[in-house]
């Protein structure tokens, strides 16, 4: 199995049409966009036709894309997309917007990471916490809706396993279970994770 599976499927969708994949494709992935267009000093607006013009690019491409893991990885993909569009917008402004971005980049600042390393970076960020959901996801799947709460209260929330039995009616014997049952589970998400995107770092202590 690869990972993220969950993506790859959603990707894969988006050539079939329909409202439903663009839709979950938009929520999984604006914060995101958001966010980058932040870090390389977007305005609000600069924000705004950022996240339209990269799901007008998506749009187009989704009819010939095919995501195919062993030439590269999504994440990759998506941030030079985003990155182009960004200096695309960038290009766009007036001569004195520009012009004034440019002497203050010119400013040397020796802790500051470079434009794409810094793009890179808060791709990086945000990837991992998309892989991790996506990795809840599938473990959710994976068990019943009683053995998930257990899971999500014990483990994910903290509460006590006391506390937890008593609040969803089960003894703590079965709290114990489930969660070494979906620890297993989970340990196995993260390896085929880690496998996928070594540059991650997810790992079961995360979570």
């Amino acid at each position: 199995m690869r990972f993220p599976t969950t993506s790859r499927t959603l990707i894969d969708k988006l050539a079939e049409g329909g409202e439903e994949p663009w839709r979950a494709f938009f929520e999984r992935y604006q914060t995101i966009i958001r966010d980058l267009g932040l870090y390389r000093g977007l305005t609000e607006s600069e924000i705004d036709d950022l996240v339209q013009e990269v799901m007008k690019r998506f749009l187009v491409r989704s009819r010939t894309f095919r995501f195919d893991p062993e030439r590269g990885r999504f994440r990759t993909f998506f941030g030079r997309i985003i990155n182009g569009i960004i200096v695309d917008i960038k290009r766009r402004r007036p001569r004195e917007t520009v012009a004034g971005d440019e002497e203050l980049s010119a400013i040397p600042d020796e802790n500051a990471l470079p434009p794409d390393r810094l793009l890179d970076e808060a791709l990086l960020v945000r990837w991992r916490e998309i892989v991790k959901n996506e990795i809840l996801l599938q473990l959710r799947q994976m068990m019943t809706p009683l053995n998930y709460s257990i899971f999500e209260t014990h483990v994910l929330q903290h509460v006590p396993a006391k506390e937890t039995a008593k609040r969803l009616g089960v003894t703590q014997a079965r709290v114990y279970l489930v969660k070494s049952r979906a620890m297993g589970k989970l340990r196995e998400l993260v390896r085929i994770a880690a496998e996928a995107d070594p540059e991650l770092k997810v790992s079961a202590d995360d979570f």
